[in-house]
């Protein structure tokens, strides 16, 4: 049993410098100006005073520290470097993942997705599982051919996901690359893969709206006979130009009447960036959801959907905060 107790590791306070504290028997608990904490076993071998990185604490336990550095001191007396020892079992762990596709993608995902957003991660995520991993996953990375990398994506290609097919050859560079920079492979065989690819041509972006053709659009938009929901959204769109995607998903809570205040959380979904957004609302907003909130007021979402067959209107809507229709309604909702 060592000196250390639990209370001296939870107690011990950063330094200027690099500090340590001594458990016996080579095992020392390592204080960085940081705040972090490191257990290092140090031992005698050849002639030298080695160390070897046991973990973190709090991460790793005074008692395991302890467990991990008597197992160091076995070896060592049986005339093994546990430092040696170690890397070789990491040098043979990164040669058997050479081994196979699946186990280099895996080593590469959990790389690179550690800087990923959520949805990046689990869009990478879905590719591996669903189009790399079932056709590719016990081969060897060395007998991967170009041929049949090609063969896999034509055929995602064929099933009417060109975007997809675009993405995981993207996805299998990055792979291949990051494989050869490990040492695990000297193969590239998606150098030449886009050469058994044609080019798909570019979607073309919808027009912006002139200036000169506002006033048309705002007096078509108001004797469009639509749902007050829809009319609503698109007149909150060009009155506030939030995006489409957070304006179609606005909710009552985000919303302050009184202050004319439109309040966007960050992190909140579909904002770009993730950034948090203030919006001052003008007093046709506040009018138009005024109006809106006798509709949709129980809802959390200001702009509900419906079913394709509801028809509703403020007539034949009473003055609750719950949605009735009828089919005698002049509102028809185009919203599906």
């Amino acid at each position: 049993m060592g000196d250390l107790i639990e209370k001296d590791l939870k107690d011990a306070k950063p330094g200027k410098g690099k500090r340590k504290l001594v458990d016996g028997n080579g095992l020392e608990l390592w204080i960085m100006p940081s705040g972090a904490k490191y257990w290092r076993f140090r031992f005698s071998y050849g002639g030298k005073r080695p160390e070897l990185q046991l973990g973190s604490y709090p991460k790793k336990s005074l008692k395991q520290a302890r467990i991990d550095a008597d197992k160091a001191r076995a070896l060592v007396s049986s005339g093994v470097n546990p430092v040696e020892q170690r890397r070789q079992e990491r040098d043979a762990l990164k040669a058997t993942m050479a081994n196979t596709f699946g186990a280099a993608s895996e080593e590469w995902f959990a790389f690179r997705s550690r800087s990923w957003k959520e949805k990046t991660s689990s869009q990478v995520r879905d590719y591996l599982n669903k189009d790399l991993l079932p056709a590719l996953r016990n081969r060897p990375l060395d007998s991967i051919t170009t041929r049949e990398l090609s063969t896999l994506t034509t055929k995602i290609e064929e099933r009417g996901a060109p975007d997809v097919a675009k993405k995981v050859r993207q996805w299998l560079a990055h792979i291949y690359s990051y494989a050869r920079a490990n040492g695990w492979t000297k193969s590239d065989p998606v150098r030449d893969l886009a050469s058994l690819h044609l080019p798909q041509h570019g979607g073309e972006n919808y027009p912006h709206l002139p200036i000169a053709e506002l006033p048309t659009l705002l007096r078509e938009l108001h004797s469009f006979q639509a749902s007050p929901f829809v009319k609503g959204a698109a007149m909150l769109a060009l009155w506030t130009a939030n995006r489409p995607g957070v304006t179609r998903t606005l909710r009552w809570s985000e919303i302050d009447l009184d202050a004319a205040l439109w309040t966007i959380t960050k992190g909140r979904k579909g904002m770009k960036l993730g950034y948090a957004h203030l919006t001052p609302l003008p007093a046709q907003a506040i009018a138009m959801l005024r109006e809106l909130n006798d509709l949709s007021g129980s809802f959390e979402y200001v702009f509900i959907g419906n079913e394709a067959d509801q028809r509703w209107c403020r007539e034949c809507t009473p003055q609750t905060s719950r949605l009735s229709w009828a089919s005698n309604c002049a509102w028809v909702s185009p919203l599906d």
